[in-house]
């Protein structure tokens, strides 16, 4: 009777033994697909940080270039600021030589009235009072012209 226990032992164990050959074929399988997608996982992430990487970069680069292009803003801006003023001043001067020009027509009238005094008031005489103040008048409207 030992010989049958012993027997019906060693059935157990090898039915077991099949089992869990079985359940480590399962897992072996089970594994393999694991690393296959932890591989392909790995080269994602590979490529997404090569990804990362350009993406850092090309943000360092449109930085650069952000700060270029706000300092040659502000130059703009500046030298813009600057023309205004010095439009500004320009024009203030034409309003001013434009204050002090004489019209065409009143420019034409004191000619003709210098020639006419002229031709009317010659002084005779150095010491003659009026003579020598529409002469004194006549290089001061003389002098407006």
């Amino acid at each position: 009777w030992g010989l049958g226990r012993d027997l019906e032992r060693l059935r157990d164990t090898e039915r077991q033994l099949g089992e869990l050959t079985q359940q480590l074929a399962g897992l072996t399988e089970v594994n393999n697909e694991l690393n296959r997608q932890s591989s392909g996982r790995a080269g994602a992430i590979t490529h997404l940080s090569a990804q990362l990487q350009d993406a850092r970069t090309e943000n360092m680069r449109l930085s650069a270039t952000l700060q270029e292009v706000q300092t040659q803003l502000h130059g703009c801006e500046q030298r813009l600021a600057d023309s205004e003023q010095r439009r500004e001043s320009l024009q203030q001067e034409a309003e001013h030589l434009r204050s002090r020009q004489m019209d065409p027509q009143l420019t034409q009238q004191l000619l003709a009235t210098q020639s006419l005094l002229k031709s009317t008031y010659q002084p005779q005489h150095s010491s003659n009072a009026d003579g020598s103040a529409v002469g004194g008048w006549l290089q001061e409207a003389a002098s407006l012209l």
